[in-house]
């Protein structure tokens, strides 16, 4: 059995843990909010910078890259609000988890696809 102590010890890791990967979420919707990034067309800020970022891969299409910048922006701010709700913690853990192995299948997916051609 744990002691008391240890504990208390687990759950300000475990608080530490959930408000540091909410501060990651926030960070990367900050930044692709504020970034600007330029285009044929002039520069582009906001979601309308990530979709074109998104577009520029060719996995989607430009309007699914502008529906898809919306959602991973909405979804990654509700995950971090989620987070620090502090309401079901284990299912925002897992949908973290989802969101980051998604994420780094769509980097390999881009970096091979890049590769290829």
């Amino acid at each position: 059995m744990i002691p008391g102590r240890s504990m208390s010890t687990i759950r300000t890791l475990a608080i530490l843990a959930r408000v540091t990967l909410a501060g990651v979420f926030l960070f990367a919707v900050a930044a692709k909010v504020l970034y600007g990034h330029g285009s044929p067309t002039g520069t582009l800020f906001g979601p309308f910078a990530f979709a074109f970022l998104i577009e520029k891969q060719s996995v989607l299409t430009p309007q699914l890259a502008v529906l898809a910048a919306f959602a991973v922006l909405l979804w990654e701010f509700a995950l971090a609000v989620w987070l620090l709700l502090h309401r079901g913690t284990i299912l925002a853990a897992s949908a973290c988890l989802g969101t980051l192995v998604r994420f780094t299948c769509y980097l390999l997916f881009g970096v091979s696809r890049t590769r290829s051609h």
